[in-house]
């Protein structure tokens, strides 16, 4: 197996954990937020912190942390893949 199927394992497994923050996340919007639904479970829901209770808010944190290696990451990925690793 090469380092490069080793690096798309790694970035499925932050993907998965960035998406399982999204999850816990979403139960710990206010619950009094008109358009709580959307803005929950989209992909940049780190970004939304003021929707969320005080523990989505950390979970916000990580996943800003999260995010930029995540999508760009497996972005770069997926380009090098089925472009030069074909």
């Amino acid at each position: 197996m090469s380092i490069f199927y080793l690096v798309g394992i790694f970035l499925f497994l932050l993907a998965f954990v960035y998406f399982g923050l999204q999850i816990v996340a979403f139960y710990h919007t206010k619950k009094s937020e008109e358009y709580r639904g959307a803005n929950g479970l989209a992909p940049w829901w780190p970004f939304n912190q003021d929707i969320y209770d005080d523990f989505g808010q950390k979970l916000c944190s990580y996943g800003r942390k999260l995010f930029y290696p995540v999508w760009i990451g497996g972005i770069a990925w997926f380009v090098l893949k089925y472009n030069y690793f074909n």
